[in-house]
């Protein structure tokens, strides 16, 4: 299957789509943007509110409950100061955080169902792609929700306390912005001493009246990020089934955070997510071989936490090479995963990567052909 993840983008006809083949386009892979200054308060607040709730709980003797606010602080976190009135702040964090809340309660209504779940989860998932064309709101909105979903129905399906682990989560979620409200005075300081804008979340604006669903799902146009993005699912559900135990599960991830609604057969955040991946697997491997100590893989954590706001706006490939091995050891609970399980996720995700070029390729012809 590795192989075949690779001959999509390696055959003589999609020569000039690979990035080797276009330096270009690798050019850009590696670029680190400077367009947004980054903010020591967002870097401090993103590695405390992930690095105190699993010092806490070690100290208590309750690691599992640390790890699993710590995976909440760390999904809700956006990486980016909270700035404005009190009020405008607070409806910032809500819109933030309503996608987390939402998951959570359709991801216990739903899992433990089998094969059932998962055809939930493609429906819902490309369902809320469809939504999402509406505005650019809703498929902001929709780009949080889905890998959300995703993330928390697998949490929910392998944790024996549903409902413990979800209150601890949602917990976890609400600390980033408790930690930027208490430090806001800091972030006002640093903008009367520098300038430059920071990097700052917009709040959503709101639907245009013009704007409604019913009459943009009517252009055949509007489907085509949905179709793709659920025949990827879809494959991937199918391989979960094939290899049961392989993690294929990642292939579901890698399409949904690589997919772009614009098709594009190569787009760079592909190349990005593959190479980043492949890193971030590597760094995870020699993290679980070689830090044997509780402390040390804290301090580990930490230091990816801290990481995370100066790589998100700067490049996606040192991003996703951060966020790899940040997820599998907070999802792992800092443990010593066999290197056959992080050699499957390296590869689910080389094949998630392949599957979202195929459908780049397919549909602009499908399209054509129905037009």
């Amino acid at each position: 299957m590795l192989g075949r993840a690779y001959a999509v983008t390696s055959s003589p006809s999609a020569a000039s789509l690979t990035p080797m083949a276009d330096q270009g386009h690798l050019r850009e892979a590696l670029q680190w943007s400077r367009s947004t200054r980054i903010n020591a308060v967002s870097v401090a607040v993103s590695a405390v509110c992930i690095g105190a709730p699993l010092l806490v709980a070690a100290k208590v003797g309750h690691a599992n409950a640390g790890y699993a606010v710590a995976l909440g602080a760390m999904l809700a976190d956006r990486g980016t100061p909270l700035l404005g009135s009190l009020r405008e702040q607070l409806k910032s964090s809500a819109k933030s955080l309503a996608p987390l809340l939402l998951s959570s309660i359709i991801a216990i209504a739903i899992a433990g169902h089998g094969i059932a779940t998962e055809i939930a989860l493609v429906g819902l998932i490309s369902l809320s792609a469809a939504i999402g064309s509406a505005s650019k709101t809703a498929a902001t909105t929709a780009a949080r929700f889905n890998p959300l979903l995703l993330i928390i129905a697998g949490l929910v399906e392998n944790t024996s306390s549903r409902t413990g682990t979800l209150v601890l989560v949602l917990g976890g979620a609400l600390l980033p912005t408790f930690a930027q409200l208490l430090a806001r005075p800091l972030l006002l300081r640093a903008l009367r001493s520098d300038p430059t804008p920071l990097e700052i979340d917009a709040a959503a604006a709101p639907i245009p009246a013009t704007i409604r669903l019913s009459q943009k799902l009517r252009s055949l146009s509007a489907w085509d990020y949905p179709i793709r993005l659920a025949a990827c699912l879809s494959a991937g559900i199918v391989l979960i089934r094939v290899w049961p135990g392989h993690r294929m599960d990642w292939v579901l991830l890698t399409v949904i955070l690589t997919i772009r609604r614009q098709t594009e057969v190569l787009p760079v955040r592909v190349t990005q997510r593959a190479l980043g991946t492949v890193a971030g697997v590597l760094i995870a491997e020699l993290i679980m071989t070689f830090a044997r100590v509780g402390l040390v893989v804290l301090v580990i954590i930490v230091a990816l936490g801290a990481l995370r706001p100066i790589t998100k706006n700067r490049n996606y490939l040192l991003y996703s090479a951060v966020m790899t091995p940040l997820i599998l050891l907070i999802v792992d609970r800092g443990g010593h995963s066999d290197s056959s399980v992080l050699a499957d996720r390296l590869i689910a995700t080389l094949i998630g990567a392949a599957l979202v070029i195929a459908a780049n390729l397919i549909s602009p012809k499908l399209m054509r052909s129905s037009a």
